[in-house]
């Protein structure tokens, strides 16, 4: 029985206690850097893994803080990879609510 994680947050230690995959909401905008935790956990390089699961950690919180897709769908549209547009009962908040992602793809060098 494969063994998989719904939680960004706790990937590194999942893997690191023989975890087998995840259902994760940050791969869909850092797709490299979460397959990098597991495959890196995989190889024994630990160093590399926590380096890979630091850079998700920076989106962690932001794309959790509305309901998902809201938040992927903002970031990737940030990105130019789709539009911002929802269908109900799902709707975009106001740019405020949105800094701290901006801000994190910022510092990620993704915008």
């Amino acid at each position: 029985i494969a063994l998989l994680s719904g939680d960004d947050f706790s990937l590194l230690p999942f893997y690191s206690v023989g975890g087998d995959g995840a259902i994760s909401v940050v791969s869909n905008v850092l797709p490299k850097e979460t397959a990098a935790v597991y495959h890196e956990v995989q190889s024994q390089r630990l160093s590399r893994a926590q380096d890979a699961f630091f850079r998700t950690r920076i989106l962690t919180k932001p794309l959790f803080r509305q309901t998902n897709p809201i938040p992927v769908k903002m970031a990737l549209a940030a990105l130019g990879r789709c539009q911002p547009s929802f269908r109900l009962p799902l709707v975009a908040g106001d740019a405020v609510e949105y800094s701290e992602l901006y801000d994190a793809l910022r510092r990620l060098g993704l915008s």
